[in-house]
């Protein structure tokens, strides 16, 4: 089988994977030469990936890699703007789930401070860009109406409310910009788009909910089980372009002794993501030595297609980008078409990446309610008009 090891080449490299090691974990990577390393390289390299804070720490804690003042100095100051940034984040998180709990809006944080103090234990040691939240459908317009009490900004105006009706029914989340800019939050009613393959449905994340313990108090997060899940249609759909994705997911595995491998796989089955599944746990166990049960490696491994995922993958973490863009001009991204775990998956998947109408859709054509279905001829009509243009552009091009 393809090996995604034979992607990670260079010292650089090297050490990241070094720095991805769960502590007293056995590293994949060969040994390190500091004399080869580039530290400008390293540190662009950890910035893309998302390692900054775990490279600082994993410096830090061995005295004996021979690192430049300038860099270890860059590296601390990043780490410390980090830190700072992440608790202020995590109380206005926090805030937020409290302002929500006063108006009975039942909600979940996922990602961002909840798996990072969940996971790594420490605000610092994992960047984080937006507030994920998860609320149930019909609380939607009170929550929108909080975050802009808190002066948040809907990214995108608000539509009419026929309009607000079908995208509410289309998509899955409304993006919220705090007025200083500082502050993103996706606001989320589904974890994805009807049309996407991956379907954990939002009764069973409120269902299998948890407790966790924020600095100004506790909040309530998705289970460990539903956020593996998680983190696997999240890699998978964006090709695995940050290796912090797959630090996640070990670090999340290693933090569950007793995980249920059982009731994980057969969840994943019934959710539609088995195949993402199987990819990311070959890629965590063969890059940081995950421990998964040898059952399950051997079933990945001997699923149908799980070989080529991994050698489109591969070109992906070699920089070498395999998505058609004359197919992700029309919304279709060939990977994610690759993943859905049925044909019946792929072809919801192509019917709705072509003709569901975008927000952006819905406010340059301003149609009124009566013809609303109209929106559902302009969108596969605009895709196939800029999708022409660009393929024939590169014919004159070439």
């Amino acid at each position: 089988m393809t090996s995604i090891i034979n992607a990670f080449k260079t010292p650089e490299h090297n050490i990241l994977l070094n720095a991805m090691m769960a502590p007293g974990a056995l590293s994949s990577a060969t040994t390190i030469d500091c004399n080869e390393i580039d530290w400008g390289n390293l540190l662009e390299m950890a910035e893309d990936h998302g390692i900054t804070p775990l490279l600082y720490e994993y410096i830090r804690n061995n005295r004996e890699i021979n690192t430049p003042d300038t860099f270890l100095n860059t590296l601390a100051n990043r780490h410390e703007a980090n830190k700072l940034r992440n608790r202020v984040l995590s109380q206005e998180l926090f805030d937020i789930l409290e302002l929500f709990s006063t108006h009975n809006i039942i909600a979940l944080a996922y990602k961002g401070p909840s798996l990072t103090l969940s996971v790594y234990g420490d605000l610092g040691l994992r960047h984080f860009g937006d507030l994920d939240i998860l609320i149930n459908t019909k609380d939607i317009d009170a929550a929108s109406n909080l975050l802009t009490s808190r002066e948040y900004n809907r990214k995108i105006p608000p539509l009419s409310p026929v309009k607000e009706k079908h995208f509410i029914r289309a998509d899955h989340e409304h993006e919220f910009i705090s007025l200083d800019q500082l502050v993103h939050i996706d606001l989320h009613w589904a974890l994805s788009s009807k049309h996407f393959p991956f379907q954990l449905k939002t009764e069973t994340l409120f269902s299998q909910s948890r407790k966790l313990d924020l600095p100004a108090g506790a909040i309530n997060t998705i289970s460990d089980q539903d956020m593996i899940l998680l983190l696997c249609m999240h890699s998978n759909k964006d090709l695995w372009r940050k290796l912090i994705w797959v630090c996640d997911i070990d670090r999340l595995i290693r933090k569950n002794n007793n995980l249920n491998w059982d009731a994980l796989m057969q969840q994943a089955m019934s959710s539609h993501c088995e195949r993402m599944v199987y990819i990311a746990l070959l890629i965590s166990h063969e890059l940081l030595m995950t421990p998964i049960p040898e059952q399950i490696l051997q079933a990945a491994k001997n699923h149908d297609l799980v070989e080529q995922g991994y050698i489109i993958i591969q070109s992906s973490l070699e920089n070498k980008d395999p998505e058609k863009q004359y197919l992700q001009c029309l919304a279709i991204k060939p990977f994610t078409f690759f993943l859905c775990d049925s044909y019946a998956d792929k072809i919801r998947y192509i019917k709705g990446a072509l003709i569901t109408p975008t927000e952006s859709d819905m406010m340059r054509y301003n149609l009124p309610s009566a013809l609303h279905f109209v929106y559902y001829f302009l969108a596969p009509a605009r895709k196939i008009f800029f999708c022409s243009v660009r393929f024939f552009k590169r014919l004159v091009l070439n």
